[in-house]
């Protein structure tokens, strides 16, 4: 209810004004106009469906960056889960670095805080982790890591310049433009072969309110971030939670069980290896 209202704003309320004073000036001094609104239409509807095949794009790359900043950020997580040479509690340092970044990228694309460069800050601390352990950490799992951090790198600075950067702004003006010019044309053409004025009033309105609807629900999918419209993306489906990640170090029991009877098969294979006696 509360995204349903969000498409009827201030800019609502004037369009609808602006239609009631338009058609009261048109019954009041019985002005007609014999004069077909199709151009006109069409000069309202290309900008506006420009604008949301645009708004769109920018939507579904964002949900394509936004998977890859989670899987980047697992994939670190599991590297260093894997690296044998890693303490425990240092492992859980390393989980801990992930889930704040991805926290962090979150909470800045829904709030605008913390700010740009406290989220790439967070991504730091991940590289400053791993020059500090670069004894345990191998060549090979840091060049993986390396790799991994660069793809959230790329994610995280696009993903953060969806917020300040938007679609073609001349195409929007024009559409507003447009519904204005439209409203205010649209009651003499009614006038000219509609005789009833509450039918002329009715569809003026609608039509206003309608088509500012439209820019309304453009102009939520401009940021499909901020969680104000029917459209936007569900950031909380892309936050790693400690939860989501597992933990390494702490297998299940039944993996325990069974490495260990792995490991007793194995002692015991080379004991009885080193009882035979050896043949002359």
């Amino acid at each position: 209810m509360k995204n349903f209202l969000a498409l009827f704003n201030f800019r609502t309320f004037v369009t609808v004004l602006f239609c009631l004073l338009a058609t009261f000036v048109t019954l009041r001094y019985d002005l007609k106009l014999h004069q077909s609104t199709m151009l006109l239409g069409l000069l309202i509807v290309f900008p506006l469906v420009k604008s949301f095949q645009f708004a769109f794009k920018r939507r579904e790359r964002s949900l394509e960056y936004l998977s890859g900043h989670r899987g980047s950020l697992t994939a670190i997580h599991h590297f260093f889960q894997h690296t044998k040479k890693l303490q425990p509690e240092f492992k859980a340092e390393s989980k801990n670095l992930v889930v704040s970044s991805s926290e962090a990228l979150t909470s800045h694309l829904k709030y605008g805080k913390p700010v740009r460069a406290e989220v790439f800050k967070q991504l730091d601390q991940i590289s400053v982790f791993m020059m500090r352990h670069e004894e345990e950490i191998s060549a090979k799992t840091s060049t993986l890591v390396i790799r991994a951090l660069k793809e959230a790198y790329i994610s995280t600075t696009f993903l953060m310049s969806i917020g300040t950067h938007r679609t073609i702004l001349v195409l929007r003006v024009f559409a507003q433009v447009f519904i204005g010019l439209f409203s205010l044309i649209q009651a003499p053409t009614l006038n000219d072969w509609v005789d009833s004025p509450m039918v002329i009033y009715l569809t003026t309105i609608v039509t206003g309110i309608v088509l500012t609807t439209l820019v309304n629900v453009q102009q939520h999918l401009e940021n499909p971030f901020d969680q104000t419209g029917y459209d936007d993306i569900r950031l909380d489906e892309f936050r790693i939670l400690p939860s989501d990640l597992i933990d390494e170090t702490v297998l299940p029991e039944s993996a325990s069980g069974e490495k260990k009877k792995k490991k007793d098969k194995h002692i015991q294979d080379s004991e009885t290896i080193s009882a035979i006696p050896e043949q002359a």
